[in-house]
């Protein structure tokens, strides 16, 4: 808006648009905007429909399908994508654990390329073994991350054996998401793309397991039971807010999951309960 006028581009000038005109607008972007949970689940689904299994995706809002065809057509793309890797490993916050997102392994992708863990001899596999992740940097701009590991099960060692219990590995979700926020300002960085994204996790799995911040050494957790078996948030958030403030993304996709699980006041999450009250200052 200019003067109180929109305006939109015409064949060789700018032209000044109706409040219908605009409304119109509005609603086609809406109405061409993907469902990224369910893209989230779908790209879970190509893998396993019932392994449990932690989906991320980054997507750039209004943009050509050709934001990282530069990086991926360069012949030493591993190098461009290791250094923002490092960046953003400096950035993102919390505890990291395997199978880590740290330039290990790289592979080419339909239309995009990846850094892995638990892959070899460049075949793309997951085995349920809770070894194996990749993060796809595609031509379009979208960046999605796939890793084992959201659960576990853990057999304790005592006789007799009682039944192995389901732990959810609420750490290692936080881990990934704050690391692809991260890595999603530093490729909006490399690109100079100065938009907003829209942000999907989604967490499939989860039915019955307990928090395994609050597991013993024995795995007795004294967390409730997760009742659904997945768990599904998404947000937007414009290039400043990510440059800034990263993990305030990665605290509004993952901080109703700690608090369903009981752990969001736990010690490993105090960085993110000071930056929202930091917020509110």
């Amino acid at each position: 808006m200019v003067d109180g006028r929109y305006y939109g581009r015409g064949d060789k000038t700018n032209v000044i648009l109706s409040h219908d005109d605009v409304m119109r607008h509005h609603r086609r972007l809406l109405s061409d905007r993907s469902d990224l949970q369910l893209e989230a689940k779908e790209l879970l689904d190509e893998i396993d429909p019932t392994a449990s299994l932690i989906a991320l995706i980054a997507d750039p809002i209004g943009l050509r399908d050709d934001l990282l065809v530069e990086l991926t057509g360069d012949p030493n793309w591993e190098n461009q994508v290791a250094a923002i890797l490092q960046q953003a490993d400096q950035t993102a916050k919390g505890a990291d654990y395997p199978p880590y997102i740290r330039a290990t392994g790289f592979q080419r992708r339909a239309e995009g390329v990846a850094v892995t863990d638990g892959m070899h001899n460049a075949t793309r596999e997951f085995k349920g073994d809770g070894r194996a992740a990749e993060l796809v940097f595609h031509e379009t701009g979208r960046l999605t991350l796939i890793s084992e590991r959201a659960t576990f099960m853990h057999t304790r060692p005592v006789q007799p054996e009682p039944p192995a219990a389901k732990l959810i590995f609420e750490e290692l979700i936080v881990a990934k998401t704050a690391i692809l926020v991260a890595v999603t300002a530093e490729t909006a960085k490399l690109t100079q793309y100065r938009g907003s994204w829209r942000f999907a996790l989604l967490v499939r799995g989860l039915k019955g397991g307990s928090a395994w911040i609050l597991a013993d050494s024995f795995g007795f957790s004294n967390g409730s039971g997760y009742t659904a078996d997945t768990y599904a948030r998404e947000t937007e958030a414009a290039f400043a807010d990510i440059a800034t403030d990263p993990n305030a993304v990665a605290r509004d996709l993952t901080m109703p999951l700690l608090r369903s699980l009981g752990v969001h006041t736990h010690s490993k999450f105090q960085w993110m309960r000071n930056e929202q009250a930091q917020e509110k200052h």
